[in-house]
């Protein structure tokens, strides 16, 4: 797959845990849009990915909600057209240590 086009922030995910002592700052997660061409072709040494290929943006959307562990909102914003380029979503996670 090459890149052919600039890449452009797209949205940024604030990732803050939630200590015993307190909110702490665990880190930025950014989030770019960019143009491709070429195949998809994944090096998985495991042999764990069965496939990959470009999904519709309705399906992608619908396929968001099945994984429980990730938060989803920011990027089904972004792919449906309701959040303005480069916003900043806070997202707060629990911690023991």
């Amino acid at each position: 797959m090459q890149l052919t086009g600039t890449p452009q922030l797209a949205f940024v995910v604030q990732l803050l845990r939630t200590t015993e002592n307190g909110l702490r700052d665990a880190g930025f997660a950014f989030h770019f849009a960019c143009e491709v061409s070429g195949h998809i072709c994944p090096q998985d040494p495991d042999d764990l990915v069965l496939s990959a290929h470009w999904k519709e943006v309705e399906s992608v959307l619908d396929l968001l909600s099945v994984h429980t562990w990730y938060d989803s909102e920011p990027l089904r914003h972004w792919l449906s057209g309701d959040a303005d380029a480069a916003i900043v979503y806070t997202h707060k996670i629990a911690s023991n240590t």
